[in-house]
Formats: structure tokens, C-alpha cells, sequence
């Protein structure tokens, strides 16, 4: 099974946890906001599908700051954002492999997201 995600808006890494004043840990809230966008997008448009095996991601995002944005804090957040609206049974574990890549947008910011579940996976060296 092959599963294209799309989510408009523009791509937001995931945030470093922040510590209050009385010593908690936190998510940043443009962080945490994202990550429910993404989760929405995923019950939206996909509100039947749950991925039970292990399964390899493709994220292409398309942003104004393609040269300055870590693509691995990129891909956190979708992965959080996927697990929050409920795409894995496992949680982001389940993901095997992974491809990302970040491109000045054509038109507007947006990622897409491609979820393949994996039949079979084998390593070779």
C-alpha cells in the first residue's frame, strides 16, 4: 500500500524543547501547531488507514527557506504530526526508512508526504 499526503502551509521544524519558569518541559506551540495540522491533514484525507507494519517515508517540502532549515528537524515534525493524527499503530518506529528533500517552492510552501508499507526488506554489503 502506498498512502501521498498533502499538507499546505509552510513547513515548520520541530522546535527544541523549552523549560518553563517552574522547571517543565515543553513543545514550543508553532511546533505543537504544526504537528496538528499535519495530524488533521492525515484524518482528513486518509481517515481509514493505519499502518500496522513497517513502512518507508519520502518528504519532499517546499519552502522559502529550503537553505536554512535543518531537514532532519523538518522530518520530526511530520513524523509527530503523522503519529498524533493516528497513521502508525506503533508510533514513528515503525518508519524503516526514510528520504527527504527540500526545494524552493513552485506556487505556494507545502509538503508532500509518501508512505509506503513495506512487504518484505533485505540489506546487502
Amino acid at each position: 500500500m502506498k498512502i501521498i499526503l498533502r499538507v499546505a502551509g509552510k513547513p515548520i521544524p520541530k522546535g527544541r524543547p523549552r523549560f518553563s519558569k517552574y522547571g517543565r518541559v515543553f513543545t514550543p506551540q508553532t511546533t505543537e501547531d504544526y504537528e496538528n495540522l499535519i495530524a488533521d491533514a492525515w484524518r482528513t484525507q486518509h481517515p481509514d488507514v493505519v499502518f500496522t507494519g513497517d513502512v518507508e517515508i519520502w518528504c519532499y517540502f517546499g519552502t522559502k527557506r529550503h537553505r536554512s532549515t535543518d531537514l532532519d528537524n523538518l522530518e520530526k515534525s511530520v513524523w509527530d504530526g503523522l503519529e498524533k493524527g493516528g497513521a502508525f499503530i506503533k508510533g514513528d518506529s515503525q518508519v524503516y526508512a526514510s528520504h527527504a528533500s527540500k526545494y524552493p517552492p513552485v506556487g505556494d510552501e507545502g509538503i508532500i508526504v509518501v508512505i509506503k508499507e513495506l512487504d518484505s526488506y533485505t540489506f546487502h554489503v
